[in-house]
């Protein structure tokens, strides 16, 4: 809507709540306790987005983590002492975090990482660029078509940068995690840490008023408002926007099919938990003035130290059963910002998956299912790998 408005439009924006904001917006759910509702983390916000809404002058302040990952494996074999997996921005360290599993993922790693830099800073400006016109390229006029070539040079670049290697980066983007990662590391906790970042998430106004041509022109609310204008944008999902929102008589058959065999279904829960204490992990003990350490301020990853843990969990979901053992990424943004909790307690933000959208035998998310999978989740929060003291959970 900035960006909009900056171009010269004149712009409204149509909340669905009463708070301004949408999935980024902060409450204070319990009195004394500020929640991130719906988002966690900030890294998905793009640098030139930063800059030209001028945010910083705005207010926002970052908080970078480093570490950026600890990793508390669920393990008692031999008596070993609980072991962890904990990543930083230095080399030296990770390596020999590394090494505790496997020394030959340790000398691995750093090549990992250079592979994924180069792959990085071929997709990186295609991200700020317009996606390409294919319609225009293949069917404009000349004057069409040249312009729209000029769209292309993004991806050219991108192509260049990766070179020989293309195919290798291809299957990066298109193949199993699993695959991949079994072909740089042999050792279960780098492997499953790493394989998060890439399983995540893999699973309103009233009514858009549409004219005889097929035109949006406005929408209504549910108050009955008309609000009418020359665009509308939807951040619906496609089966909400075109299947809910939009007449389906200015809808072909054909479009209608597709949208409905997209598939936007998200195996995703958040859980907000306030709590009284830092959670105390039996591999990095908490000091005994309970300030936050430097594992209390990255992503915390559960249930992620073996790599068919994920595959279980994913499985339970498609047979329409939350995942037993979900994957957990904890934050607690407290341990940076203290101003989101009161003194001594912490904000803890729990991404969890996998919870299918559909449950079997047609229960549905009610708050007895939402409270079985919350105290499920806690129960595997207390086990060997944490101790774990919590006030309230809140979806």
């Amino acid at each position: 809507a900035a960006y909009l408005q900056k171009s010269g439009l004149s712009v409204v924006v149509l909340e669905r709540r009463h708070v301004i904001g949408g999935a980024a917006v902060t409450e204070e759910i319990i009195p004394g306790f500020k929640f991130s509702r719906a988002s966690y983390l900030l890294s998905l916000l793009r640098p030139q987005i930063y800059k030209d809404l001028e945010l910083k002058r705005h207010g926002l302040k970052i908080y970078f983590r480093d570490p950026y990952s600890f990793t508390p494996l669920l393990e008692s074999v031999d008596g070993r002492p609980p072991r962890s997996l904990l990543l930083w921005a230095d080399m030296v360290k990770n390596q020999q975090q590394i090494a505790q599993f496997s020394k030959k993922d340790s000398e691995a790693y750093p090549k990992y990482l250079d592979f994924m830099d180069r792959l990085v800073s071929a997709i990186d400006p295609l991200l700020d660029a317009p996606p390409v016109d294919m319609a225009a390229i293949t069917q404009g006029s000349l004057l069409e078509r040249v312009k729209s070539l000029r769209s292309l040079q993004p991806l050219i670049k991108a192509g260049i940068t990766l070179g020989s290697q293309f195919p290798k980066y291809y299957e990066v983007l298109t193949g199993p995690v699993s695959k991949i990662l079994d072909r740089w590391f042999e050792s279960e906790p780098l492997k499953g840490t790493l394989a998060v970042d890439a399983v995540i998430g893999a699973m309103v106004v009233e009514k858009i008023l549409v004219d005889n041509n097929g035109k949006a022109y406005g929408v209504v609310l549910q108050d009955g408002t008309e609000v009418h204008s020359r665009l509308v944008l939807s951040n619906a999902s496609p089966h909400h926007t075109f299947l809910k929102l939009t007449p389906q008589e200015q809808l072909s058959e054909e479009f209608i099919t597709m949208i409905s065999q997209f598939d936007a279904k998200s195996p995703v829960t958040k859980i907000n938990v306030a709590v009284d204490r830092l959670p105390n992990f039996l591999s990095m003990p908490n000091t005994a003035d309970g300030r936050p350490l430097p594992h209390h301020q990255c992503s915390i990853f559960l249930n992620t130290e073996r790599m068919n843990l994920l595959d279980e969990a994913h499985e339970e979901a498609c047979q329409g059963k939350p995942s037993t053992r979900p994957m957990m990424e904890l934050c607690i943004p407290s341990s940076l910002d203290p101003t989101l909790a009161p003194p001594g307690c912490h904000v803890i933000s729990i991404f969890s998956q996998y919870t299918p959208y559909t449950l079997t035998g047609g229960r549905q998310w009610d708050e007895e299912e939402k409270n079985r999978y919350a105290d499920n989740a806690q129960k595997l929060k207390t086990a060997e790998a944490i101790k774990y003291h919590h006030k309230k959970a809140l979806f």
